[in-house]
C-alpha cells in the first residue's frame, strides 16, 4: 500500500486543519496518510537561526523515523 507523508508546522492551527484535510483526501483515494508535525524553530518576528550543512543533513536523515 502506498504511504504518503503529510509534514506540516502550524502555529495557530490553520495549517494543521489543512494538513488533516489533505490526509483525508489521500486516504479517500486508498493510500495511507502519515500526518506529522515539526517543532517550531523560531518565534514570530525572530530571524531564523543559522544552521550548518552538517546540522541540516543530520535533521534530514531523521525524516524516515518521523514517517514511522
Amino acid at each position: 500500500m502506498t504511504e504518503i507523508l503529510v509534514l506540516y508546522y502550524s502555529r495557530h492551527g490553520g495549517t494543521r486543519n489543512i494538513a488533516r484535510l489533505i490526509a483525508r483526501g489521500i486516504e479517500a483515494k486508498g493510500a495511507v496518510a502519515k500526518l506529522r508535525t515539526v517543532p517550531e524553530i523560531a518565534s514570530a518576528g525572530e530571524p531564523l537561526p543559522r544552521v550548518s550543512r552538517q546540522t541540516l543533513w543530520s535533521r534530514w536523515k531523521i525524516l524516515p523515523r518521523a514517517m514511522g
